[in-house]
């Protein structure tokens, strides 16, 4: 929610600063028969950037399970790429965005065919903003539920437009520049961030190899986990309402109309940073822990493991078999359908840390990539190693020999 919120916010404000920009030079120079134009731009614009949202959509239904995680990890790099040449962009011509607008309207309105420039260059200024919002939310659409993103990002556009109208009408004196410079300065966090996920979506799909021990892949890791997330996106969120709210200045002159919708926006920055100031504290506070049992140490007989099916339940139950010098754990744990599951602790991307059970899925320890306890087995993404089994009346049996082949988990990380 907080992503989508932020991204809807940041593109939908520079749409409507742009629109309003043009909206305002059009009156100023009388020239309002062109409205349409400006107004069939627009509509024209949303409309293609639902038409991508869709394709890709499309795309991405159309694959399998590692087509997918490549298509999720090549969409998280073209959004990154995206988000940093918009933020180097927006550097270089924040300062006289206002000025070459204009300027460039000018140009058109001496034209025979006005009109249909201002709807192109409307449609092509918004569409670019349009087709960047879906691919930053598709891509971080991957990491998050769907609600929570459309709840999100519709609060983003309605905010972004109420700061736009503000803006335009001149009763916010904000210095664009500095908005912009500060705000680009921060999302070059989700820019880190994505890349991030990109390079684990590429493990998963074993196009990279799997994550190592050291300072570089724990921050790699972590950024890539849902962990990351409320505290990268607090201070995006939150510097930026703190510059408006201090940022905003009274004009001397300044209309009682004018006065009221400054005391507006600074309320609404203001309102926006204590919300998420809560929100993100809420969040700590309502993360539920997770079940990380202590490993029951076993020993075999005659070259096989035995264990009661009675004592394995809902909840994970961990061993640890010492082979040849190697502890290595492995997990059973009882499916809402009755069968027995069982897999290494421990998984092809991050290693040996292992996983933790939150309600009714298990949990990796390191990246915090979720699998429903009834997927335990699948030998892909972040899943835990599957560990082959025979189930008897009495017993789940597990060969010593099926360890071997995965040892390498716990002597080479």
């Amino acid at each position: 929610m907080l992503e989508s919120f932020l991204i809807t916010l940041r593109e939908t404000l520079e749409a409507a600063l742009i629109v309003g920009i043009v909206y305002a030079y059009l009156k100023k120079t009388k020239k309002d028969h062109l409205n349409p134009y400006l107004y069939c731009g627009v509509l024209l614009a949303l409309l293609c950037s639902i038409i991508v949202a869709a394709i890709l959509q499309i795309l991405y239904k159309g694959q399998e399970a590692r087509g997918q995680q490549i298509f999720e990890g090549t969409v998280m790099v073209v959004a990154s790429f995206f988000v940093a040449t918009m933020v180097i962009w927006m550097w270089k011509s924040a300062k006289n965005i206002k000025k070459n607008i204009e300027s460039r309207i000018d140009r058109m309105g001496r034209n025979n065919m006005a009109g249909i420039w201002i709807l192109l260059f409307v449609f092509l200024m918004v569409f670019r903003e349009g087709a960047e919002t879906v691919l930053f939310l598709y891509g971080i659409s991957f990491q998050s539920s769907f609600l929570p993103n459309i709840i999100g990002g519709i609060l983003g556009v309605i905010l972004a437009m109420l700061f736009g109208i503000l803006i335009i009408k001149g009763s916010l004196m904000v210095d664009l520049k500095k908005f912009f410079v500060v705000t680009g300065s921060l999302l070059l966090f989700i820019v880190i961030e994505l890349i991030a996920v990109a390079i684990h979506e590429f493990q998963e799909a074993r196009l990279l190899m799997p994550a190592s021990n050291g300072i570089f892949w724990d921050i790699q890791i972590w950024l890539a986990s849902p962990d990351s997330g409320i505290i990268t996106l607090l201070p995006i969120v939150v510097v930026p309402s703190i510059m408006i709210f201090f940022v905003a200045k009274h004009k001397e002159g300044m209309a009682k109309s004018e006065l009221r919708s400054n005391v507006l926006v600074k309320f609404l920055a203001l309102f926006l940073t204590i919300f998420m100031v809560l929100f993100a504290l809420s969040v700590v506070a309502s993360k539920e822990p997770g079940y990380n049992p202590k490993p029951i140490k076993l020993a075999s007989v005659n070259t096989e493991i035995q264990i009661p099916i009675k004592n394995i339940t809902e909840n994970i139950t961990k061993f640890v078999y010492n082979l040849d010098g190697v502890d290595i754990r492995f997990i059973l744990v009882r499916a809402s359908d009755g069968t027995i599951k069982s897999a290494l602790d421990a998984c092809r991307i991050c290693g040996p840390i292992g996983f933790e059970q939150v309600g009714d899925k298990i949990v990796c320890r390191r990246c915090g990539v979720e699998t429903e306890i009834n997927d335990i087995g699948k030998d892909e993404s972040c899943n835990p190693i599957p560990l082959e089994t025979a189930i008897n009346s009495k017993y789940v049996v597990i060969q010593v020999k099926n360890f071997r082949k995965d040892m390498y988990i716990w002597t080479d990380y």
